[in-house]
């Protein structure tokens, strides 16, 4: 393990750098771009390289998760997921966490090895330093105390609420939704956009984006720049059409 001012950081490969990671992570706002970069033999699944680094690609995970926005309670659930799906996991190692003053099994009965839970949540609390210290990370996200997700109703689509992020003047927040309407429909993810402090979702807009891998959110003064390299033309929004706003692409 290395020291560093903000905590310990497992052994990394060549010219690989954590904070270059994480300030990649937290510039991007499609979830499907993250889930790619740590999923198996992808370019953030460090243990590829060699065995010494397998620690580093769990610390690299919870790290670059929490700069993103992904809520800890997500990136633990998405963990143990993988876990199970790779058949290296087992029913006791199953934990309980108190949320709101209850506890309660987490969600999904999150399974992982005692380790890769340790070292993933090392990467949460070192992301949580990194952004207290070096200011850089501008996007943050908040734990809701009634639980893991919260769900939006739009017609017969359902909106699982995954992370925020927050713009650097704090003026506009980027919900990161996943949503699923059934067996009818396609599922997507989205990004659902707020006035910071105004929850009001009367008249809201619905912009669908399709096929669209990276999705970049800009502020250039007033006007927020929304820019899906492929669909288009970019998407435009007035500071006063912020509130309300809900991008979906799928």
């Amino acid at each position: 393990m290395i020291q560093t001012r903000c905590g310990l950081i497992p052994p990394a490969p060549p010219s690989i750098d954590i904070i270059r990671n994480m300030s990649l992570a937290k510039d991007r706002v499609n979830p499907m771009w993250f889930r790619d970069m740590v999923k198996n033999k992808w370019p953030w699944d460090y243990k590829q390289q060699g065995a010494i680094y397998q620690d580093f690609g769990n610390f690299n995970y919870g790290a670059t998760g929490a700069a993103f926005g992904f809520y800890r309670s997500v990136l633990l659930q998405e963990a143990g997921r993988a876990q199970q799906a790779a058949g290296t996991s087992r029913a006791e190692w199953v934990t309980l966490q108190k949320i709101g003053g209850i506890f309660m099994a987490e969600l999904h009965r999150t399974v992982m090895t005692p380790m890769i839970r340790a070292l993933s949540m090392v990467g949460l609390i070192f992301a949580d330093a990194w952004g207290s210290d070096e200011k850089i990370v501008y996007f943050i996200f908040i734990v809701l105390l009634s639980g893991c997700f919260q769900i939006f109703s739009d017609e017969n689509c359902r909106d699982e609420k995954m992370g925020e992020k927050i713009s650097p003047d704090g003026a506009i927040v980027a919900q990161i939704l996943k949503r699923d309407c059934g067996a009818t429909a396609s599922s997507a993810v989205g990004v659902y956009l707020k006035h910071a402090g105004r929850i009001n979702k009367s008249g809201e807009k619905i912009y669908i984006l399709r096929g669209v891998d990276n999705i970049s959110i800009g502020w250039e003064g007033p006007v927020l720049r929304i820019n899906a390299p492929g669909f288009g033309d970019n998407v435009f929004l007035k500071k006063e059409e912020w509130n309300g706003t809900r991008i979906i692409y799928q």
